[in-house]
């Protein structure tokens, strides 16, 4: 079967952690692949928030902020309105963020 090797391999991208190779647990590996994807009804925070949460032309700075206060956020700001995060996904991209703000 062809597909199997692709799907390895994606898999074990999305856990790959930094740049000296750390393999990131379940929850922020799925949390970094949330914040990445970069499509209309996708995710994809990087366009406005930044590649590591440090806010950008469009959006601020999110890293090391409440999860709460961002939940509130996301439910009522109309700019993201689009994005229609399950509550384990919101709970995946928070997961993220607190490992990027302890980095």
């Amino acid at each position: 079967m062809k597909i199997l090797p692709v799907v390895a391999a994606l898999l074990f991208a999305a856990t790959q952690g930094s740049a000296q190779g750390d393999v990131l647990p379940p929850d922020i590996a799925a949390g970094k692949a949330l914040y990445e994807v970069n499509e209309r009804g996708g995710y994809g925070c990087i366009p406005c928030h930044g590649d590591k949460a440090q806010g950008g032309r469009d959006g601020p700075k999110i890293i090391g902020q409440d999860p709460v206060n961002m939940k509130i956020q996301l439910e009522t700001n109309d700019s993201m309105s689009f994005i229609d995060l399950t509550d384990a996904q919101f709970a995946q991209i928070s997961a993220y963020l607190k490992y990027l703000a302890g980095m």
